[in-house]
């Protein structure tokens, strides 16, 4: 009896695991022919194949030479090793000033590069322990700058901000004490504070190595959450997607039949742009390719997420173009890719913690030209994840709905 109970058992269990296996080659069957059909009809399109592969190239090339940006409260750290009362009193000016935003004064010099790679501050003054000594011999002390040069333009403007708080310190010194030759000679100018600069992760300010990896940001919000709204709504338009509906398809196949071929042509896109960066600009790449593409797959989740709520809430192509430039206009400009965060004024900058494109630039940024690695990345990886899950949850829920 308990030798026929176990061979029933393991009847059931096999039938069981045929039953299970058929299920799962038959969801195979029905969503592989699906992304097939996705991909024959982009590359049906010769429009829409220009705008997957020309498009890139060709932003790529004129946005790399052409785009500069302004720059004003540079985030900044003091590196004070001296905290005597004259050091002290240039970090109250450095503090005063509106050139820049202090992020805080330290004592470690290695906390400079932990909030640089990090991306909390762009530059850094330190202040030598024999700042005031050489003050007394009246000797011209020497200030350390360090500037994170992966925005060449912050980082030329900083410097000049700097050069000129150190000449403003030395006039104030000699106000101060007129009749004191250490000070202030005749015939010549008051005390220079020489600013010896270092500059890290790109020495020669070159304004491309700033904006390329930023156009990959760019350019992969802007293609697949368009094209992900429209393809939608035009098989809306011609009657196909009713076809779809009535299939045997579940509507979750249908959703990642549909947008599959666009998450897999985002990454052809992100890697014609690696290629023009690499060949063409000679951009560094410092970083590991395997984290630039996961963090590449979160922020595909929020662009695709978008257009698939786009396309459920649009009847036309023309309205899913209108709405999806909605979304793309107030992710562009608050992403910090055309104008600094820092110049924003305070209400906006909280505004753009909203924007997954501001996270997604800062970490191809960080891997591009600082080699930045996970940990260094976290809170922007985390930000991305957590908008992706969210927006293509919310999404998933609306196309469900709007197709039943």
């Amino acid at each position: 009896m308990d030798e026929l109970t176990v061979v029933k058992n393991e009847g059931r269990n096999a039938r069981r695991k045929i039953v299970s296996m058929n299920r799962d080659d038959t969801r195979r069957a029905r969503l592989l022919p699906l992304i097939k059909k996705e991909f024959i009809q982009i590359f049906r399109t010769r429009p829409m194949l220009a705008f997957l592969f020309v498009m890139p190239v060709v932003q790529t090339l004129i946005m790399g030479y052409a785009v500069t940006t302004e720059v004003t409260r540079v985030p900044i750290i003091i590196c004070d090793q001296e905290d005597s009362r004259n050091s002290r009193r240039l970090v109250d000016i450095l503090h005063q000033t509106e050139y820049f935003d202090v992020f805080g004064v330290t004592h470690d010099y290695g906390q400079i590069q932990q909030t640089m790679d990090r991306g909390d501050i762009s530059s850094a003054v330190v202040i030598p322990p024999d700042f005031t000594a050489r003050l007394r011999e009246g000797k011209q002390p020497v200030l350390q700058s360090v500037m994170d040069g992966s925005n060449s333009n912050t980082a030329q403007v900083a410097i000049g901000y700097l050069q000129g708080i150190a000449v403003r310190y030395g006039e104030s010194l000699a106000a101060q004490n007129p009749n004191d030759r250490r000070y202030y000679s005749p015939g010549e100018p008051p005390i220079r504070i020489i600013n010896k600069t270092r500059v890290w992760y790109n020495p020669n300010f070159e304004n491309t190595f700033f904006m390329v990896p930023g156009i990959i940001g760019l350019i992969l919000a802007f293609s697949t959450l368009i094209l992900t709204a429209v393809s939608i709504v035009r098989e809306r338009e011609v009657g196909t997607l009713e076809q779809l509906i009535v299939s045997p398809l579940k509507s979750w196949q249908i959703m990642v039949g549909k947008i599959t071929p666009f998450a897999l042509l985002g990454f052809v896109e992100i890697s014609i742009v690696m290629v023009a960066g690499k060949f063409y600009f000679a951009i560094p790449m410092r970083g590991s390719f395997l984290l630039l593409f996961f963090v590449s797959f979160l922020m595909l989740l929020t662009t695709l997420g978008l257009g698939l709520f786009v396309s459920s809430i649009t009847k036309t192509q023309q309205q899913s173009m209108f709405v999806a430039w909605f979304f793309l206009i107030f992710i562009i400009l608050m992403s910090g890719f055309f104008f600094p965060v820092e110049n924003m004024p305070l209400w906006l900058q909280r505004l753009t913690l909203l924007d997954p494109l501001r996270y997604y630039i800062a970490c191809l940024r960080g891997i591009f030209l600082k080699g930045a690695g996970f940990t260094a990345l976290l809170p922007q990886i985390l930000a991305l994840a957590g908008y992706g899950v969210l927006i293509i949850g919310f999404a998933s829920l609306r196309f469900r709905k709007h197709m039943g």
